[in-house]
């Protein structure tokens, strides 16, 4: 017990450094996450797009009680620290207590773990603590506990539940000693999934859907001549790759050392299934990578264990591998775990109580003014209200283009209209900021008040 307390308080003063002196949630989720805790349930249509209601019903009654802006980070921590404690619960039922410890100072160490959390990936990471005792119970034939941990993941995140969903298919198939059992606990899982989603079906899995099957790889050679990027915000693969370096070989050693045990069956079909999704550019492969990741973990510990009890005269290398691990960790939190935003000018974006519509110039904004503002967010390919300009439009409004054609399209955009420019696109935007249209209201905010609609 003191063992994993230990890794524990050294995990969680990792996932509280970057708060130390700031109060700024990381990545720019967090907008959203604000944003659909103060709407739900009554969200607009389409935020609605592969919507999964879970983490938000969990969070509704709290809204309630307390302000929804202080909920972000406390949310985004348990979801790390229910994640952890899953990692060690399942690597204990199923390997024991020693190689639980090991893979819980692999997932604390881990560059593209602690990038998630950066990312600020709730339901990405509350998913992932339910996916893998989900998995367990699935491999215990445990059907009562398989459904409940299924139809969690279900109203979680529909990605992942994908990966799960795939997973009992493939067991359906190949493990026909029990086949009546996969076949239970689909129906079931199906049955409950279906409450929510039918209803919704075209606003909520329509869209996901045709997204999934246009990314399958054949359709995609046959269609495009190629395999594409796959997409999802995350690390390139081969970067993602590359974080992985500690504990990759370790994690090929012991997943081929257990690809005849029973007991991890599922875990090797998630790993090789998530593999195959990843290096064929499937739907959101970037973003399938941080699952990859967390199954390295847990067969990088079995490695581990396996080479130095065989290999003992070794041990002494250990703790010096520990020590790098570690160097490491400290090294990417210390350079990267900066907020996207200075608190200047989030208290900006806070402070700006107007109402009417906003342009957001620059992707990373977009989720700050949705949360952060009363205003209705205009933005590129993103949101109800990319409706007033085209893509040829929205190009032309950030190209080389004459001033007066920039301000037209503007004026295409009810008022009253505020413009928020951030210091990375007021170079490109001189033009505009600098016409007789736009009032400068605050340091980033203008308002255009040329006439229009």
């Amino acid at each position: 017990m003191k063992k994993i307390l230990a890794i524990f308080a050294f995990f969680l003063i990792l996932r509280l450094l970057p708060y130390v002196n700031s109060p700024i949630p990381l990545g720019y989720d967090a907008g959203i996450y604000l944003y659909e805790f103060r709407l739900f349930p009554s969200l607009p249509l389409w935020d609605l797009a592969g919507f999964q209601p879970g983490l938000f019903a969990v969070v509704y009654p709290f809204t309630k009680i307390f302000n929804p802006e202080s909920l972000l980070i406390p949310f985004s921590i348990i979801s790390q620290i229910v994640l952890f404690f899953s990692v060690y619960f399942v690597s204990r039922k199923t390997f024991g207590e020693k190689i639980a410890l090991i893979n819980t100072s692999l997932f604390t160490v881990s560059l593209v773990q602690f990038r998630t959390y950066w990312f600020f990936y709730v339901k990405n990471t509350f998913a992932l603590a339910i996916l893998l005792p989900a998995l367990y119970f699935l491999q215990k034939k445990n059907f009562l506990w398989s459904v409940i941990f299924a139809v969690a993941l279900a109203y979680f995140h529909l990605p992942t539940f994908l990966i799960f969903l795939l997973i009992l298919i493939i067991l359906f198939f190949f493990d026909r000693k029990n086949l009546i059992f996969y076949l239970k606990v689909l129906i079931a899982t199906l049955v409950f999934f279906f409450i929510y989603y039918l209803p919704t079906f075209n606003t909520t899995i329509l869209p996901l859907l045709i997204l999934v099957l246009k990314s399958i790889a054949p359709y995609r050679l046959i269609t495009t001549g190629s395999l594409g990027t796959g997409g999802g915000t995350f690390y390139s693969i081969p970067i993602s790759f590359l974080m992985t370096i500690f504990y990759l070989l370790f994690a090929i050693i012991g997943a081929y050392f257990l690809k005849k045990e029973q007991k991890a069956r599922s875990f090797l079909i998630a790993l090789v299934l998530l593999f195959l999704m990843i290096i064929t550019n499937f739907a959101f492969s970037r973003r399938y990578f941080i699952p990859f990741d967390l199954f390295l973990i847990f067969f990088a510990g079995y490695g581990i264990n396996y080479v130095f009890e065989k290999y003992k005269s070794y041990k002494d290398i250990l703790p010096f591998y520990y020590i790098v691990l570690i160097i490491f960790i400290f090294a990417f939190v210390f350079r990267t775990s900066q907020p996207l935003i200075s608190a200047s000018n989030l208290n900006e974006i806070r402070n700006f109580e107007k109402e009417g519509y906003v342009l957001s110039t620059y992707k990373e904004d977009t989720a700050w003014l949705l949360g952060y503002t009363k205003l209705k967010v205009i933005a590129w390919n993103f949101g109800g209200e990319n409706k007033y300009w085209t893509d040829s439009q929205w190009r032309s409004f950030f190209s080389n283009d004459p001033v007066s054609l920039k301000l037209k399209l503007l004026n295409k955009i009810p008022k009253p209209l505020y413009i928020y420019i951030s210091d990375k696109t007021k170079p490109i935007l001189s033009d505009v900021i600098y016409s007789h249209c736009l009032k400068k209201e605050t340091p980033h905010f203008y308002q255009n008040i040329c006439k229009g609609k």
